[in-house]
């Protein structure tokens, strides 16, 4: 289930009850809150939020306040078992405007660390960006590239925020939609000279069983978590089911979770 499908039609209908906008933030805050109290947001006023995740925090603007929600309940479930030690190298697959999962691992990797985070909505991006300034954020590389099985130039479906995705019914392309160069993630940490990765987390939209057969060798390699956004459909199923089955045909553990946003966890050590 995409928990912005079951969040959001709750908060708008409590925005309808209270009309006054300067109160509707803080009342969409205490929900979230209480729904997911490890990763908390405070309203800051002027368009500006605070996070507090794991015992840090940053602050977050140009993003309403049910996005910010909906990306701090996905986190809790990204972040279900997840310890990086200081100098960790994270790819942030999907890492949408908020920039709240791109920002909390960057804390947990230290400033000897790295993420690489892409995000193929360009709008996305630069919201994403500003978010990292706001907070002078240094060990982040953004790319305006999607993940894909090998190079290529898709069709997109661009300006929909969290819900842009590769259009994948016959590359069928009409309003809003842009072509996309797309890469495999084992081609794009060669020409970074990126040789490791410890985490990945991925949110793409469906386009993530294409991401998997493109990092064959990264995932040979071990020593290697991910947390995958799997509630995703294609052909009719989620895409948990064939995520699962490739990992497990690697040699990896692997298990589906957090059903509110549903992730499967995958490692091999």
């Amino acid at each position: 289930m995409n928990v912005l499908n079951f969040i959001k039609p709750i908060t708008d209908r409590l925005s309808k009850m209270v009309p006054e906008a300067r109160f509707k933030d803080p009342l969409r805050a205490l929900f979230y809150n209480a729904f997911n109290p490890d990763c908390k947001m405070k309203v800051l006023g002027n368009g500006e939020f605070l996070i507090q995740v794991r015992g840090t925090s940053f602050r977050v603007a140009h993003v309403p306040a049910f996005e910010i929600g909906n990306d701090l309940i996905a986190l809790r479930g990204y972040l279900h078992g997840l310890t990086l030690a200081p100098g960790s190298v994270v790819v942030d697959a999907g890492a949408s405007g908020s920039g709240i999962a791109t920002m909390c691992l960057s804390r947990m990797v230290g400033d000897t660390g790295r993420v690489l985070a892409l995000e193929p909505d360009k709008k996305s991006l630069e919201t994403l960006e500003k978010n990292l300034r706001l907070n002078n954020i240094k060990n982040v590389t953004t790319l305006n590239q999607g993940l894909w099985n090998r190079e290529e130039t898709l069709t997109f479906n661009s300006g929909m925020g969290q819900s842009s995705s590769v259009a994948f019914a016959n590359g069928e392309s009409g309003a809003g939609t842009i072509k996309l160069n797309c890469i495999d993630l084992d081609q794009l940490l060669k020409n970074l000279k990126i040789p490791k990765v410890d985490f990945i987390k991925m949110d793409i939209e469906g386009a993530e069983i294409e991401a998997l057969e493109g990092m064959k060798n990264l995932l040979q390699a071990g020593g290697l978590g991910l947390a995958i956004a799997s509630y995703h459909y294609r052909d009719g199923k989620q895409t948990y089911l064939a995520l699962e089955n490739t990992f497990r045909q690697l040699g990896y553990e692997v298990h589906t979770g957090h059903p509110i946003h549903l992730t499967t966890y995958a490692r091999k050590a």
